[in-house]
């Protein structure tokens, strides 16, 4: 693929384990400041692993979220998990949203450390708050260099979460 660049339109890949179950309609919230394109209410995302089961859909097999909607004033990219599916506890998932959502990386790029960027739940098995994402691939006008942020959950993390993003 392409290394993705400052300004330009990005597929993004977000990697989680909730502690929790998220069911269906429920909703995993990236707040990603910055980032600009225009709203749109119904943004392509795959999702892994496959939901296989009589209800999953006509094939048998789907994804747990195929859906979002990204809000260009809030800049909030809300992943919904799909009718009947479940996220179970302690599942890791990947989601992936299209660059064809239109999505744009800041225009001064994305520092490896940044604490900006968050994540919540709303699930009812319980919900999170705006959390800061672990792991944040650094994007700017000069260089393009993987990195991560770790994260302590027995010391540093106080909300149940394993997150991580790239781009």
């Amino acid at each position: 693929g392409t290394v993705p660049s400052s300004n330009g339109v990005v597929e993004m890949t977000l990697r989680l384990t909730a502690y929790m179950r998220v069911n269906n309609f429920e909703t995993v919230t990236l707040f990603l400041p910055g980032f600009q394109g225009a709203s749109n209410g119904q943004v392509f995302t795959t999702s892994l692993p496959i939901w296989c089961g009589a209800d999953s859909d006509v094939f048998g097999c789907g994804y747990k979220v195929s859906t979002a909607s990204w809000n260009s004033v809030t800049h909030e990219l809300a992943l919904t998990v799909k009718n009947r599916a479940v996220i179970e506890a302690n599942e890791e998932i990947t989601i992936t949203v299209s660059s064809l959502a239109g999505i744009r990386l800041p225009v001064e790029g994305i520092a490896s450390n940044s604490l900006a960027p968050t994540i919540r739940c709303n699930a009812l098995a319980g919900g999170v708050g705006q959390t800061q994402i672990t792991a944040i691939q650094h994007v700017s006008l000069f260089a393009e260099v993987a990195r991560s942020l770790h994260c302590d959950l027995e010391g540093e993390c106080a909300f149940p979460w394993s997150t991580s993003t790239s781009d």
